[in-house]
Formats: structure tokens, C-alpha cells, sequence
């Protein structure tokens, strides 16, 4: 297969809007955080913290997600109403799990891990897809219920670097997605027989570093940093029309999951010029990604300079705080998501004109009170 790269930068100029129905855009994939623990999206337990024994270690603990009851959505609502039923019922157990530790190297510093897992049961509109969604689609009650498991690896904690404090963290991550519910054929198939099924595996890994400095009295930078990795694992093959009339299979392991930027910036500079007014600036970059799982469109990466001030006044036990912000000082014009799912313009040629875009609005100002009692 010839790869084909777009810049989409300089191929489009206007913006669609269709519905979106991409498969992997649920996966779980991380963003730079200051707490760097946001790759649990399915599902998530409330942790259950606990010392372990003296024996053990006595400067380590651990946490355990506690065991939920099997969760199950149930479809009988919606399904009941479907032709020619009047009752249908259907549970999908699926259970969430955490489990973690951490251990103090040092006074100032810890090293850390857990391990989670989470799932996705099918929609109604999957399994009954030939009733709900009707034309050429087809049931399917063996859908099975998406999975999948976490693991992260990190090092935090806060040191003196050239007399200058720094707080930092460190954290190295993988999510395995097992059993992705979407068509067989692939999003962009449109023949005659449509069907939703688990069609494959995918993963997300990568780097997270976040840093905080006091490089001078009143003055803060942070620093948040992703490196993402993503890969699809094992996929049916998909077919497509693209830049013909005639249907073409594309092997897609081995493929980056659409919308998944390699790499992803955020740096904040506060300065108090009192202590009880500050100016925070935000540089902000991510890098290129393709926005189809074919990866034949690329999206250019970009970087926008956000500004912001704020002021804060406490009122007996209250606290009163004014701030005024201006996004994307510099007016840069870029797209912000690209999206491709299917031949949007009908012309039975599935290209880059039949992307969904979703443009930045440019300079944007903002003005307002947050008030705390």
C-alpha cells in the first residue's frame, strides 16, 4: 500500500461538522496532568489506602481497589422498544480493579506503581445494530465486553537543584485495550453488510515528566510533558474506498491510533508581583497526528500562548478572586481536531475531502469572579 500524507493545513480551508463514530477515540489515552494518574477512563474504583505490615517495610503502603460488584448495563429500556420484541434483558459482569504501592527511597523522594483495569460493555445500537440503526447493518448478540489494564511505574518527589527547590514526578505507563467493539469491516465500510463485533487490540505508552521550579522569589514555572506511543495491535482488516470507486482492505497493525500526538508540552509561568496578584503565562504545543486509522492524513502539530491575570481578596472567611485571560495571544490559526469517518461529501470517494474539522476560534478573551465561602 502507498502511503499517502496530506497536510491538512494547506489542503482545507473551511470546516464540516458530521457525526463522529470513530472506535478508537475511547481508548484511553493520557495527557499531561499534574497528577499523571488519568488513564483509567473506562471505569475507575474508589481505592481503599492501608499500611502493610511493620515487617514489610515501615515507610511503604499499598492501595487496593475495593472489590466492586460486577457491573452490568442493562438494555431492556431501550431494547423492548425495538420491532417485534416486547422484553429483552441482558447483563455484561465486568469487574474494576486496582491495586498499588509505594515505597520512600528518601525523605523527599518515593517510588511508586499500580496496576488498574477497566472495561466498556456494547450499546444497544451494537448488538441490535439491523434494528436500531436498520439499512445495511446486521445484528449481533456475541459481542463481547472491551477490556482493559493499566500499568504505571513512577518516581516522584522534591530536591535542591543549584539552590533552586524543584518538585518533579516521573512516571512511565501502558494501557492494553483487548477487544475494541467496532465494525467489522472498519469504520469507513459502507457495503452491504455492516456489523459491529470486537475487532481488535490496541496500546498506549509512553513518558510523563512534570516539574515545578522556584527559579526566583516570585516567580514559578511548571512543566508538564507527554511521550505517547500508540499502536494498534490486531484489527480486521478494513475496507475502504479511497481515491477510487472500488472497495480496498488495508492492513492497519501496526498502525498509530488516530489523534494521538507523539508528543505533548504545557509550560506555566506564574509570577506574584504581590501576593495577592499574579500574571501566568501558558506556552502550549503537541505535536503531528494522523486523523485516520489508515494513516494516510496527517494533521500538523502546533503550539498557541495563552495569558492570564489574576487578583484575590479575602472578605472575612471569604474569598473573592478577579481574573481577566486572553487564549491564543498570538491569533495562530490551526486545526484543533481532524477526523475522518466516512464519504461525508456522498461523492462514493473516501479522501481527505471528507474530513470533519474542528477550527480553533482564534484570540479569545475572557473576563470573571470566583467567589469561595
Amino acid at each position: 500500500m502507498n502511503k499517502r500524507v496530506f497536510d491538512l493545513m494547506k489542503d482545507f480551508g473551511t470546516s464540516k461538522s458530521t457525526k463522529i463514530d470513530s472506535i478508537f477515540d475511547s481508548l484511553l489515552v493520557p495527557r499531561p496532568s499534574r497528577s499523571l494518574t488519568l488513564r483509567d477512563d473506562f471505569a475507575s474504583s474508589s481505592p481503599l489506602r492501608c499500611q502493610l505490615p511493620n515487617d514489610w517495610t515501615s515507610r511503604s503502603d499499598a492501595i487496593f481497589g475495593s472489590p466492586l460488584a460486577p457491573t452490568a448495563r442493562r438494555v431492556s429500556s431501550i431494547a423492548s422498544r425495538l420491532p417485534g420484541t416486547t422484553s429483552l434483558r441482558f447483563a455484561f459482569p465486568g469487574w474494576q480493579r486496582r491495586i498499588g504501592a509505594s515505597y520512600q527511597i528518601a525523605q523527599n523522594s518515593s517510588l511508586y506503581s499500580n496496576v488498574s483495569t477497566g472495561f466498556r460493555t456494547p450499546l444497544v445500537d451494537q448488538l441490535y445494530a439491523g434494528d436500531v440503526r436498520g439499512g445495511n447493518y446486521l445484528n449481533n448478540e456475541d459481542i463481547d465486553v472491551q477490556r482493559s489494564i493499566n500499568y504505571e511505574l513512577g518516581f516522584k518527589g522534591r530536591k535542591a537543584l543549584l539552590n533552586t527547590p524543584l518538585q518533579y514526578e516521573v512516571s512511565l505507563f501502558r494501557t492494553d485495550n483487548k477487544d475494541i467493539i467496532g465494525r467489522r469491516d472498519g469504520t469507513y465500510y459502507s457495503g452491504d453488510e455492516m456489523v459491529f463485533d470486537n475487532v481488535g487490540d490496541a496500546r498506549n505508552q509512553g513518558l510523563e515528566i512534570w516539574l515545578r521550579s522556584q527559579t526566583m522569589e516570585n516567580l514559578t514555572l511548571t512543566l508538564a510533558y507527554t511521550y505517547l506511543k500508540s499502536e494498534v495491535l490486531k484489527h480486521n482488516p478494513v475496507k475502504i474506498s479511497y481515491t477510487t470507486l472500488a472497495d480496498e482492505t488495508y492492513d492497519i497493525v501496526g498502525n498509530e491510533l488516530p489523534r494521538t500526538p507523539r508528543h505533548t508540552i504545557d509550560l506555566y509561568a506564574t509570577y506574584a508581583i504581590t501576593p495577592a496578584w499574579s500574571i501566568i503565562g501558558e506556552t502550549y504545543a503537541r505535536s503531528g497526528y494522523y486523523a485516520d486509522e489508515t494513516n494516510m492524513i496527517e494533521m500538523s502539530g502546533y503550539g498557541i500562548f495563552n495569558l492570564q491575570t489574576r487578583y484575590e481578596m479575602h472578605l472575612a472567611k471569604s474569598t473573592l478572586e478577579l481574573y481577566a485571560k486572553v487564549n491564543n495571544v498570538f491569533d495562530n490559526q490551526y486545526y484543533k481536531t481532524v477526523f475522518l469517518t466516512n464519504d461525508s461529501n456522498k461523492d462514493d470517494v473516501f479522501d481527505e475531502e471528507d474530513a470533519t474539522i474542528t477550527v480553533d476560534p482564534g484570540r479569545e478573551y475572557y473576563a470573571g469572579l470566583i467567589y469561595r465561602f
